[in-house]
């Protein structure tokens, strides 16, 4: 099960490039990707959409009451919401309304937990026996599944009830993983909660980029963890990249073709020789690491990203630096795929 937030069938890219990597890749002449997995979108940006809505609706009350209390963080999100969608004064809205919502607004956080567990649920409603379900988390998709596993392992939320051992996945994998940079209090700390092997899920994988300007200032990257047991059993796996086939690097497929994520990935799902070592050689090999680009290209996009990540460390990690990354990365890919 893949999910995030954006447009209603976002994940079907991701899941016609799985598909046809198992169909190709995995062992020929027994059940096919359709056969063993059902690929399911849960698309969760309906709750900002209306939050949204309802801000720009009755924005100059709403900043009114915070200059009352002197929430001055609360003033500058108020303020942006006033501009319309899609102008260039609402740039860093419309590119971090999402982002400052969820970790800004625990009531937000709240209603976007349920509403997800209560989608999950349905989807596991005809779960038979034997079977297993799975998460890739992409960006701040990587949060609100750490939130929402963390808080449905261990007691009901919404319709949903009570996750516990008997319903929880197995796989967990994070691309692009900002659960650290956005992690919200001391008792879900993302290293440190219930979303680890063993608790809220079997086995976790953790894709990172050095490169991506989203993970940057505080990486979820640990090494021996949660313990070394679990560690050296191969129940966490630490996956970092570093090919570039285009600026937009933070993309969710751009992570998932990797040979390393895609190859533990399937591995993980079902068992180690499901990709046998053949196969994973020829996937490589026909892997290209800069996806055809030129060797200009290459130096031009890893100095565009080297710039913003300077920038961004150098400035601190306050929520103004979160913000100004997030907007400098955007305008970076929005001007073109290639410099």
């Amino acid at each position: 099960m893949v999910w995030g937030t954006t447009f209603d069938g976002w994940h079907k890219p991701a899941g016609e490039f799985l598909k046809d990597f198992c169909n190709s890749f995995g062992p020929q002449g027994k059940r096919k990707f359709d056969d063993r997995f059902r690929v399911v979108g849960i698309v969760y940006d309906d709750v900002f959409r209306d939050i949204l809505a309802t801000w720009k609706k009755n924005g100059a009350e709403v900043l009114a009451l915070g200059k009352k209390f002197d929430t001055s963080t609360i003033e500058r999100i108020l303020e942006w919401s006033q501009n319309a969608p899609g102008t260039d004064n609402n740039f860093l809205w419309t590119h971090a309304a999402d982002v400052v919502l969820y970790r800004m607004f625990p009531t937000i956080r709240d209603a976007v937990k349920v509403h997800v567990a209560e989608a999950m649920a349905a989807e596991l409603s005809d779960l038979k026996p034997g079977e297993s379900w799975s998460i890739i988390g992409h960006s701040l998709g990587t949060i609100v599944t750490h939130d929402t596993l963390h808080a449905w392992y261990t007691e009901p939320l919404g319709q949903a009830g009570q996750l516990g051992n008997a319903l929880r996945p197995k796989v967990v994998t994070m691309l692009a993983n900002v659960s650290r940079i956005l992690q919200t209090k001391p008792e879900v700390l993302s290293n440190a909660s219930t979303v680890r092997p063993g608790e809220a899920c079997q086995f976790y994988l953790n894709a990172y980029h050095h490169l991506d300007p989203f993970t940057l200032l505080r990486p979820f990257k640990p090494e021996m963890w949660p313990d070394r047991e679990k560690y050296e059993r191969g129940d966490y796996r630490l996956l970092t990249v570093d090919h570039i086939q285009q600026l937009n690097i933070h993309d969710l497929l751009h992570y998932l073709r990797h040979p390393d994520v895609v190859t533990t990935l399937f591995r993980t799902l079902l068992y180690q020789s499901f990709i046998s070592k053949q196969k994973e050689e020829e996937y490589k090999a026909s892997f290209k690491k800069y996806n055809g680009l030129s060797d200009e290209q290459v130096v031009s996009i890893r100095k565009k990203l080297e710039d913003i990540a300077t920038g961004a460390v150098g400035a601190g990690e306050d929520w103004e630096t979160v913000l100004r990354v997030r907007g400098a990365y955007v305008d970076a890919v929005t001007k073109g795929r290639t410099p």
